[in-house]
Parts: structure tokens; C-alpha cells; sequence
């Protein structure tokens, strides 16, 4: 199982997060006509989503190297299992 690729971006006059792939544009996420900050703030969390994904990747991945935390390499694994299987 894998995310939508390409550039995720909340947009405000639709009220959803879309993705810019392949000359297409694909709804990730549509909340309706809720006009509110709050789903303002949720359209840009979940369109930082596969940014903040590959970074904790990345740094679990340089984690392991440079001797961080375990306990803080272990709390990234969770995020990314429940980012990647629920």
C-alpha cells in the first residue's frame, strides 16, 4: 500500500487536499464547504503528510547511526506504522 505521488497541497477555495500528478489533479481529501480554521489547519497537516512521513524515515534511518534515542527511534516507528497500515 502506498500514498498518492507527487505534490500534496491544501486548497482553500475547494476545501480539500489535492495532489499535482501527471498534468491530473486528484482529491486526497475533500471536507466540503466547512469553512472554519480548524480544517483550514487539518487541509495542511494532512498535505504535509508525505513530507513529514519521509522525514521520519530519514531519521530513523540516520537514528540508527549516530546512536539517538531508542525510545524516541521507537516512537517513529509507531507513527509511520500507523501512517502506512493503520
Amino acid at each position: 500500500m502506498t500514498h498518492t505521488k507527487g505534490t500534496w497541497k491544501y486548497n482553500k477555495e475547494f476545501s480539500a487536499v489535492v495532489v499535482y500528478t501527471d498534468h491530473k489533479i486528484k482529491a486526497v481529501a475533500d471536507f466540503g464547504k466547512v469553512d472554519s480554521p480548524e480544517t483550514e489547519a487539518n487541509g495542511y497537516l494532512i498535505a504535509a503528510a508525505p513530507e513529514l512521513l519521509a522525514a521520519l524515515q530519514e531519521f530513523i534511518l540516520c537514528g540508527k547511526n549516530a546512536g539517538y534515542n531508542q525510545e524516541l527511534i521507537e516512537l517513529c516507528r509507531a507513527a509511520i506504522t500507523l501512517a502506512t497500515k493503520g
